[in-house]
């Protein structure tokens, strides 16, 4: 089902992106210092990378937004650890102790 949903969602935007490429073929000058040459590219070009670049910051963002959930659900499973833990020495421990309470029981019936 999340497949099917994520090419749904992908689809559009991977025919937005070619139809962006095709109908923007034309060179663009970009001078980022004034220490070097600029640069020509296509317009598609660096309107991807413009799109690609807030993907990233994006994604970034939302995963240091979710840090505290991350933290939490860690000590969550250490938590969980323990108490799987002492729940199997709980277990060990009545089960050694389970023949001594049956023959202390078969013993008080006996008399």
């Amino acid at each position: 089902m999340m497949v099917i949903l994520r090419w749904i969602l992908a689809l559009p935007v991977i025919v937005i992106c070619v139809f962006l490429a095709v109908s923007n073929r034309d060179d663009i000058t970009i001078a980022y210092s004034p220490l070097h040459d600029p640069i020509s590219l296509p317009l598609y070009f660096f309107a991807l990378c413009i799109l690609a670049l807030g993907f990233l910051a994006g994604s970034l963002l939302t995963w240091l937004s979710t840090g505290n959930v991350r933290k939490e659900r860690r000590r969550y499973k250490k938590e969980l650890k323990l108490a799987q833990k002492e729940l199997d020495v709980m277990r060990e421990s009545t089960l050694k102790d389970s023949p001594v309470l049956l023959e202390n029981n078969t013993r008080n019936n006996e008399d």
